[in-house]
């Protein structure tokens, strides 16, 4: 795949089944928002297809794949001075017109609480700050209410709490039957809370399988171009990342 005429991703072969927590990592520039996008239709591959349920995603109608996909972009703008409650609201979007509409309430207030923003329902979202509107943001593709999630650096914004609950709301989506595939680049909350991770470097996937056998020092040291140890966290039982003194610092530029 490429973009602006320079190649982005070639020969990538993903799968997430219902079921299961898809973690794609890999250094900046590595492929990981781009074939996130391929799968959500935001992009098509010059080669190749993306497919949902064996169907091509180009042979579904834009209503039928919001009410089977979510997707969680790293920024989302909204413009006008929308409610919280409003902001999540916007995931029911897709069942207006259903009979799924008449749990609109129900999965919004869900959403809320899941995401911990209840308190700031009546907020105006552009009053929040930039941890709570990804939130926010969370919380209306929760209540969408999707078979598959999508999504992009869901903790990027996020303090330490936060970051282990998003990961397990997207561990216990999988646990429940849904198929959820995320950009992180946290290595260590990946190791904590995914069934599989892919290893992007270089616009392709060098590995991909469970945590322990995609965190090696080898590979992760080769894909990040930087001395890397992996060893096993005390209390989780999963590889512990750790980043090793490059061996030649670089040193600050004096003033002139």
């Amino acid at each position: 795949m490429a973009i602006d005429g320079r190649e982005v991703l070639r020969g990538v072969d993903l799968e997430v089944r219902p079921g299961e927590l898809v973690a794609l990592v890999g250094p900046n520039g590595a492929g990981k928002t781009t074939a996130l996008r391929a799968l959500a239709d935001d992009v098509r591959p010059a080669a190749g297809a993306a497919t949902l349920d064996g169907r091509p995603l180009a042979a579904w109608r834009a209503i039928e794949l919001a009410r089977r996909r979510a997707v969680l972009p790293q920024t989302a703008a909204v413009e006008f001075a929308f409610s919280v409650r409003e902001v999540v609201q916007m995931g029911r979007a897709p069942h207006a017109g259903t009979a799924a509409e008449r749990d609109d309430d129900r999965h919004v207030d869900a959403a809320l609480a899941q995401a911990d923003v209840a308190h700031l329902a009546a907020r105006s979202y552009r009053s929040l700050s930039g941890g709570e509107q990804a939130r926010v943001q969370l919380a209306r593709v929760l209540a969408q209410d999707c078979g598959y999630l999508l999504l992009d650096e869901p903790t990027a914004a996020l303090d330490l709490r936060h970051q282990e609950t998003v990961m397990a709301i997207a561990a216990g989506l999988a646990a429940a039957g849904r198929g959820v595939l995320a950009v992180v680049h946290d290595l260590n909350l990946a190791a904590a809370y995914a069934s599989h991770l892919a290893l992007l470097a270089r616009g392709t996937v060098l590995r991909f399988g469970r945590p322990a056998d995609v965190l090696t020092d080898a590979a992760l040291s080769d894909a990040y171009r930087t001395p890397i140890t992996v060893s096993t966290h005390p209390t989780r039982g999963c590889p512990l990342v750790l980043a090793a003194a490059p061996a030649d610092p670089i040193a600050p530029q004096e003033l002139p």
